[in-house]
């Protein structure tokens, strides 16, 4: 099912995007012709989490990116989120938009991921963009996707300029990550997965996590899934590859700076709780695992200052 929201919050992304839309990356189709019901409630809560995810994810990317270079798998980034009303046909959402976030049909900045950058440069949620290397963005329908086309193009060149809305300019300096994109789904399902091309979190999970680093162990083992191609023969159900991924997540928190002590009490717990029934299924566990976990973090930190 998780598989599934992955891939229909991917429909519509275009392969090589620098930022993504909102609407598309919530796990929800895109807009339809005919409004459909409301789906932003509990968006003022859902974006705090989005940015903790997101940052997570954009460390974990960078530190990932040697790797997926090798893959021919990486791409400029600035680490920039954005949104327009434009993407939300439904008058309950609109109104509930434009109340709890001042949003309108321009090109806003939904996020911008912590140290990246973006947020380096000084641009913030809420700010209103206007341009692109001098090119002027359009409003309403299509403006963010159009966006997304020119600041990738403009990061595979070197910086990109935006120009806000008051006037100013904000230089960006991109950098190289993995391309497969973080997605945190909103789902009452406490899982993770990846289809080969991003990793996704559901909001159920994100709501069993303590802290950062934990996140970082999730999205990493995730990340690791794909950088070590087990998803062209993957069985949900295999000890060894999940054991493997384990090992190279945690490579992957530790590089990015992430702390990699709390990883064995972290599986040991979800798969301990009923709610998490459905990780567990996915991500199968026991003793040599959890040993085998333990062993790769005393081994990473006897390697690390």
């Amino acid at each position: 099912m998780l598989r599934q929201a992955i891939a229909i919050a991917l429909v519509s992304m275009l392969p090589a995007c620098t930022s993504l839309d909102l609407q598309e990356d919530m796990g929800l189709p895109p807009p339809a012709a005919v409004p459909g019901p409301a789906v932003t409630e509990g968006i003022d809560s859902y974006m705090q989490q989005r940015m903790r995810v997101e940052s997570v994810g954009f460390r974990l990317r960078q530190a990932a990116a040697p790797a997926c270079a090798r893959q021919g798998a990486t791409r400029d980034d600035i680490g920039l989120v954005v949104w327009s009303l434009a993407s939300f046909p439904n008058p309950d959402d609109r109104a509930r938009l434009q109340r709890l976030f001042s949003l309108t049909e321009a090109v806003t900045v939904a996020l911008a991921v912590d140290d990246g950058p973006a947020d380096k440069a000084g641009i913030r949620p809420g700010q209103v963009i206007t341009h692109i290397d001098g090119i002027v963005l359009p409003t309403g329908q299509g403006a963010t996707a159009r966006f997304i086309t020119l600041s990738s193009e403009a990061a595979s060149r070197g910086n990109v300029i935006l120009r806000l809305a008051d006037g100013q300019e904000r230089t960006l300096r991109p950098v190289p990550v993995c391309r497969s994109p973080v997605l945190l789904v909103r789902s009452n399902d406490m899982n993770a997965a990846t289809d080969g091309n991003a990793v996704a979190m559901t909001t159920g999970l994100y709501a069993l996590l303590r802290s950062d680093d934990e996140i970082a162990l999730i999205l990493g083992h995730e990340l690791a899934h794909i950088l070590l191609g087990h998803m062209a023969s993957r069985s949900a159900a295999d000890p060894a590859r999940e054991i493997e991924a384990d090992r190279t997540g945690l490579e992957l928190a530790a590089s990015a700076g992430f702390d990699i002590n709390a990883a064995p009490a972290l599986w040991k717990r979800l798969n301990n709780m009923q709610a998490a029934a459905s990780l567990s299924a996915t991500h199968p566990a026991g003793p040599a695992r959890e040993a085998a976990i333990r062993r790769a973090v005393d081994e990473i930190r006897s390697r690390r200052p």
